[in-house]
C-alpha cells in the first residue's frame, strides 16, 4: 500500500463527505500523528447529520477506500471511544472537513 499525506486524505474527504451527510470529519491515528507507513489504514471519526444511516456510513467508507486506494476505518461520533482510546483520539485528531 502507499503512504498518503494529510492533504490527499482531506481532499478526498472534502469531495465525498457532502454526498453522505457528513457534518465534520476528524483524522486520527497514524496519519494524524504523521507516523503512517505503507501498512497504515486511514482512521476517521465523523459527526453525521440527522438523516445519516448505516448505509450512509458504509457508502462513505467504501467511496473513500476506492478514492484513496487504502483501507479506511470510519467511526461515527467521538462517544464511540473507550476512555483511554478517547484520550489518545482527542490528542491526535485533526479536523479535515466541516460542512459550510
Amino acid at each position: 500500500m502507499k503512504v498518503l499525506d494529510q492533504h490527499t486524505i482531506a481532499s478526498a474527504v472534502r469531495s465525498i463527505a457532502p454526498g453522505y451527510g457528513v457534518v465534520k470529519a476528524y483524522l486520527f491515528g497514524s496519519h494524524a500523528r504523521g507516523d503512517a507507513d505503507a501498512a497504515s489504514d486511514v482512521d476517521l471519526c465523523i459527526e453525521p447529520d440527522d438523516g445519516f444511516t448505516l448505509f450512509s456510513l458504509g457508502g462513505f467508507g467504501s467511496h473513500l477506500e476506492e478514492a484513496l486506494g487504502v483501507p479506511v476505518d470510519v467511526v461515527c461520533g467521538d462517544d464511540s471511544f473507550y476512555p483511554r482510546a478517547r484520550e489518545r483520539y482527542e490528542r491526535d485528531r485533526k479536523l479535515i472537513y466541516e460542512k459550510s
